[in-house]
């Protein structure tokens, strides 16, 4: 793999919020990297636990690593102050209750010099809250399969049609020149996705399991709303009238506006949050509904689902209650 001196600079960003419970694991797994050229940008937003001290202790014990405090903004901010002060010739994101192989980084440059590809991608896998992994049998099943290439447009397809994260590729740091992270909303990664991959060359996708992804017991079931929930969608909305002239873009916006705003419809009758809010909603989905039922990325399930509760919203609503009560999400 060369020498220290030969590789580049790898910038990892991880914003870090009341982790102390992981942050020791997440922070080794990527100190102890077989890709040593290594700089660690930990950014503390506004913790109220032990999370800065076990920053600053790592800080003081190894020169890659950078601490960055502000108050609390939420992830896309903190990993805006990271972007705003990291070096590297190419970049990672990983959240501070995951962690990653040691190799991982490793893997994922080797595959952008030998492709000459922009982004690398690789492959995560659920593991519980005390580190075990799950879905043995998908890891044997995909043992073996071969690397795949995409263009920019493709990998965007695949980005905004899966379940998929920053947190898993390695990127050539240009793609983040003047972008940014829209801030104060859930799932920000989505929200830019279009221009940041729209200036990449392409992605490899290394079909191999790497990145760690905590399931958070207190998060499978949550389903409140907040105020960030609900600026998702308009960030949506703006990109959809951006991108108006793209057909493919705005396929793959009016899909992901369809399955927010059936998201935030789920969550206003599951809690009764918002529930002042659910005509304005529903008149959202109706639109929408109505103007993609065409639309190809938009699967078959989600507008039976979206049909159902607007022609009887007493049945959709017990039918999501019992797929509460019952229902165990899986990896995809």
């Amino acid at each position: 793999m060369g020498t220290l001196e030969e590789k580049p600079l790898i910038s990892v960003i991880v914003p870090v919020y009341n982790a102390e419970k992981y942050l020791k694991q997440c922070v080794e797994s990527i100190l102890n990297q077989t890709y040593q050229n290594i700089e660690l940008i930990l950014i503390d937003d506004g913790s109220t636990d032990n999370s800065l001290d076990i920053c600053n202790r790592y800080k003081k014990a190894d020169n890659r690593v950078k601490v960055i405090t502000q108050k609390n903004a939420g992830a896309a901010a903190a990993r805006n102050a990271g972007l705003a002060v990291c070096k590297g010739d190419y970049l990672g994101f990983v959240d501070s209750d995951d962690y990653i192989d040691n190799d991982m980084y490793d893997i994922l440059y080797d595959a952008c010099k030998r492709s000459e590809l922009d982004v690398a991608q690789i492959w995560c896998i659920r593991v519980t809250e005390d580190g075990h992994k799950l879905e043995s049998q998908i890891i044997h099943d995909k043992m073996g399969v071969e690397d795949t290439i995409y263009t920019s447009e493709q990998a965007i397809i695949n980005f905004m049609t899966g379940n998929h994260s920053m947190c898993t590729k390695l990127y050539k740091a240009h793609l983040f020149k003047n972008i940014s992270l829209a801030e104060g909303i859930t799932a920000e990664d989505i929200a830019i996705i279009i221009p940041l991959y729209a200036n990449a060359n392409g992605l490899i996708d290394i079909k191999q399991y790497k990145y760690n992804y905590r399931i958070n017991s207190n998060s499978v079931t949550h389903s409140e709303l907040n105020d960030r929930d609900l600026k998702l969608i308009e960030i949506f909305e703006e990109l959809f009238q951006k991108y108006s002239d793209n057909e493919l873009y705005r396929k793959l916006i009016a899909m992901r506006i369809l399955s927010c705003t059936q998201g935030i419809i789920n969550a206003i009758l599951k809690t009764n949050q918002y529930i002042e809010k659910e005509p304005v909603y529903r008149e959202r989905l109706r639109r929408y509904y109505k103007s993609e039922k065409n639309n190809e990325y938009v699967s078959k399930a989600v507008l039976k689902k979206i049909r159902l509760y607007l022609s009887c919203r007493f049945l959709y609503k017990m039918m999501l209650k019992v797929k509460t009560r019952y229902y165990h999400p899986s990896l995809y």
